[in-house]
């Protein structure tokens, strides 16, 4: 395809786990790529994509977002040590990269998540049309953030909301990779716990799917909200199995950890916050999304707007993390 003819796509957060799988797929797809990296980011990005520094602030993005057909909002934080902080990145960056494609006339699409709506079981499915109820500083913002893009006058967009996400590149999941592979996986709670999850590449496919939608019949995705992930939830137990097994240690040890240990490991997290000034990989905020009866969502909505399910089923998508992770050496 000639190069003038070719789509333009705007990525922020390109340079992150599912950014960057992004960014690949739709080069390979044809598009013209271009990602938004904050100016003091030294981090790599695909070849063949764009690099364009910016900070999320509507008149800094006008370049980058000038004649693109759409807009994928990916960047935030995940880890912050108070809600203001994730609050000013996670809502206020999302409405002004919103208020960029709303002046560039590009379809914008919003990857939020399933904290922003709260928990779900395997018999008290969440849904979309449930009353939101996030558990975390993290999911408030989030949640925070759709609100700011629903309120952009004028702009279309879709939000979409991906459970737990695993696969190559990703650094939440590899600890109990790391783990198993030295024979010993924690077990938060029940065993029967049970999740949604999603591999990277599923959640690319997902996007991609919004973004055709987008293109071919704006009015099935134009104010969409809607959950991505596998039909099939996974218990905690399950989960834990499968790792093991994909990292050839089917036998490494289940070490049960009770949640009065996590909350008082909570609390050294907080105190740890206040001291260094730094986000604790757990505190109370964390916690209460750790004790949590589970996180399962419906996923037929997407479906029904675009056709896309996941394709990856859960087994095959662990063990093709654990040979990425092996080859890489990160475990």
């Amino acid at each position: 395809m000639d190069a003038a003819a070719r789509p333009i796509a705007v990525v922020t957060g390109g340079t992150g786990f599912i950014g960057w799988a992004l960014c690949e797929a739709l080069r390979d797809a044809g598009w013209c790529v271009r990602a938004v990296v904050r100016p003091t980011s030294s981090n790599p990005l695909p070849e063949g994509v764009e690099r364009y520094d910016a900070n999320l602030d509507a008149a800094a993005l006008g370049d980058a977002c000038a004649g693109a057909q759409v807009v994928f909002h990916l960047a935030g934080l995940t880890r912050a040590r108070t809600y203001e902080e994730f609050h000013s990145v996670n809502a206020d960056g999302a409405a002004e990269v919103a208020r960029a494609a709303r002046r560039a006339d590009a379809f914008f699409v919003l990857v939020s998540s399933q904290a922003a709506a709260g928990p779900g079981t395997v018999d008290n499915v969440r849904m979309e049309t449930d009353p939101e109820a996030p558990l975390s500083d993290y999911g408030r913002s989030k949640l925070a953030g759709e609100h700011a893009v629903r309120a952009i006058a004028g702009l279309r967009y879709s939000i979409i909301r991906p459970p737990g996400v695993y696969g190559p590149r990703d650094k939440d999941f590899l600890v109990l990779f790391r783990s198993a592979r030295r024979g010993l996986l924690p077990r938060l709670g029940s065993a029967s716990k049970a999740y949604t999850l999603i591999h990277v590449s599923d959640v690319v496919g997902a996007l991609l799917a919004v973004a055709r939608t987008g293109r071919e019949d704006p009015a099935a995705v134009d104010g969409l909200t809607a959950f991505i992930g596998h039909s099939q939830p996974v218990t905690q137990g399950e989960l834990l199995q499968s790792i093991a097994r994909a990292v050839d240690k089917p036998r490494a040890l289940r070490l049960p950890v009770p949640l009065g240990v996590l909350r008082v490991l909570a609390e050294f997290g907080e105190l740890q916050g206040a001291v260094t000034g730094r986000p604790a990989v757990l505190n109370r905020s964390r916690f209460r999304e750790l004790s949590a009866p589970g996180f399962v969502c419906n996923v037929e909505r997407i479906a029904d707007a675009t056709g896309w399910r996941a394709a990856i089923g859960f087994d095959a998508g662990m063990k093709e993390t654990a040979r990425w992770y092996i080859a890489e050496e990160w475990v």
